[in-house]
């Protein structure tokens, strides 16, 4: 599987397609001129049914390639998502400092406003 290098074969896969080359490539108990070209017919099958596992494993290889981009693009939506829910937590929580600082000042102009009116203004000359 190693030398194979195909990313999510399993050993099951492996033995499906070993046992499936064997039961092709038995040798013949008689042969003749028959059996000769049935062993060419043979190979012929055999090389074709290689060529059909070396496509239906780079099939499953594009199916495994696209299931890790779905699933990469599921990851990327949710922090995408969380993200968004993060910033606006965070601006709103500015929000309600920038109000709490404005009504503390709103408050300070108010007494100065009431202290000037009691009298404690001294207009400058």
């Amino acid at each position: 599987m190693g030398v194979m290098g195909v990313k999510g074969l399993t050993l099951y896969h492996l033995k499906s397609h070993l046992q499936k080359f064997r039961l092709g490539k038995q040798p013949h108990k008689e042969f003749n001129d028959h059996s000769a070209k049935d062993a060419a017919g043979l190979d012929m099958r055999n090389a074709a049914s290689s060529s059909g596992i070396i496509g239906r494993t780079m099939n499953d290889r594009n199916v495994h390639i696209n299931e890790a981009l779905r699933m990469q693009m599921e990851v990327q939506r949710r922090l995408h998502e969380q993200l968004e829910k993060h910033l606006q937590m965070r601006i709103e929580a500015q929000g309600k400092y920038m109000q709490t600082i404005l009504e503390k000042a709103c408050q300070t102009l108010t007494a100065g406003d009431a202290g000037m009116a009691m009298g404690s203004y001294k207009p400058i000359k």
